[in-house]
């Protein structure tokens, strides 16, 4: 928000950045959730 504000980031860009920030997000999560399935499979 300071970037948009102070000219440095337009609010495009800075949405973009967001979008990439969530997906990133989302990625993590999933890759947590995944390793979690296969440590459950391990055990049986």
């Amino acid at each position: 928000m300071k970037a948009v504000a102070s000219g440095d980031l337009t609010p495009g860009e800075a949405q973009s950045i967001g979008n990439l920030l969530t997906a990133y997000g989302r990625s993590l999560e999933l890759h947590d959730f995944e390793a979690r399935i296969a440590r459950l499979d391990e055990r049986r």
